[in-house]
């Protein structure tokens, strides 16, 4: 016979925080196209930078990558 799947207790808290993920992200806010008065919350995370080999043997370089905006409903 299987056991029922358990259940978080009642009292049991989920903690909602707005505080940045990683000091490699920060909450931004883009106003809207039609109506200017709304602010939508958009997270932008900076990315390291890709390490690229150097094909003739000397150092590796780093290219630099774009930070990426996602939709940040906190």
């Amino acid at each position: 016979m299987n056991k029922p799947a358990s259940h978080p207790a009642k009292h049991d808290k989920i903690e909602i925080s707005t505080e940045p993920l990683s000091s490699n992200s920060t909450k931004i806010y883009v106003n809207g196209n039609i109506h200017k008065q709304i602010r939508v919350p958009f997270r932008q995370i900076t990315l390291t930078p890709t390490p690229v080999k150097s094909g003739n043997g000397g150092p590796d370089t780093f290219s630099p990558n774009a930070p990426v905006i996602v939709y940040d409903t906190s």
